[in-house]
């Protein structure tokens, strides 16, 4: 019988670049964990049940502005200053074919390495690319494990669905890292049921996602 199939992956420097991008802008954002987290958690209690969250959001839009414009000047790509939005949208576009999938899930492991970021969501337009998706994510697992201290992104992330609530109230409760993947229809279906839940109860959740793939 043959051996299980492991899979090697070289990392690329553009792909490094890439990733460092992303990290770069938060510089300055201190890292959040054991019992500083704990208090900030204690502080998201609802209704008896414990919430997890980010760390808390420590630098403004100067320091951001600061940092994307280092990291435009780094990769030769300058834009006007006028461009930050409030919400802090950004976006890093890659070629098909360049391990765009690799990038950002090693990004959401740097960003929790460094500063603390445990939520985060994988949008895709399509189901196909959401198995996709899934698949590297089993594949890179121990490339990303050596990287990482043993951290196994595979258990760190589950794919939405509407049948299983629980994992999605896991995902909200968790101080851990945890990975929401998700179809941009789903996604819609979410927004339209947040719509109808605050015409009942006249009130909304907030979700923010951090990243979307796209087509």
């Amino acid at each position: 019988m043959a051996g299980n199939i492991k899979f090697r992956f070289v990392d690329l420097p553009y792909q490094i670049d890439a990733v460092n991008s992303v990290v770069n802008l938060f510089k300055g954002q201190s890292k959040q964990t054991g019992d500083s987290l704990y208090r900030e958690v204690r502080r998201g209690e609802i209704a008896g049940s414990w919430v997890g969250k980010n760390p808390r959001f420590e630098i403004g839009s100067t320091r951001i502005l600061k940092n994307l414009n280092a990291v435009q000047t780094e990769n030769r790509h300058l834009l006007p200053d006028d461009i930050l939005d409030p919400a802090y949208n950004f976006t890093v576009d890659m070629e098909t074919g360049t391990g765009k999938t690799y990038v950002y899930l090693r990004t959401i492991l740097e960003l929790h390495k460094q500063y603390g970021f445990t939520k985060f969501m994988i949008v895709v337009p399509r189901i196909a690319i959401l198995q996709g998706v899934k698949k590297s994510i089993e594949q890179l697992s121990e490339t990303f494990k050596a990287l990482y201290d043993g951290l196994d992104i595979n258990a760190c992330s589950f794919v939405y669905n509407s049948a299983n609530l629980n994992e999605m109230r896991n995902f909200i409760e968790s101080t851990e890292l945890s990975i929401v993947i998700l179809n941009k229809d789903s996604f819609n279906k979410k927004d339209k049921d947040s719509s109808n839940n605050k015409k009942k109860t006249g009130k909304k959740k907030t979700e923010n996602v951090l990243h979307q793939e796209r087509e």
